[in-house]
């Protein structure tokens, strides 16, 4: 948090996911801050990410085949 007070912290505009969304899907990548708040442990989605970017490589990959027999090519 560094030295964020708590009104200068909750004022501030900033971008990320919800803990709660995440906890639902992968719930090993939230830790629990000093204050007893989740918080989503952004350095631990890059497998993740990588993982489902490789599933979605794939999948397409077999719908590109699948389309291309579809096809008679």
């Amino acid at each position: 948090m560094g030295d964020h007070t708590d009104e200068t912290f909750f004022k501030s505009r900033d971008v990320g996911l919800i803990s709660q969304e995440v906890e639902t899907v992968v719930p090993e990548i939230l830790k629990t801050n000093r204050y007893g708040y989740k918080d989503v442990a952004y350095e631990k989605m890059t497998p993740v990410l990588v993982g489902a970017l490789q599933e979605q490589i794939n999948k397409v990959k077999s719908l590109k085949t699948r389309l291309m027999r579809l096809q008679g090519s």
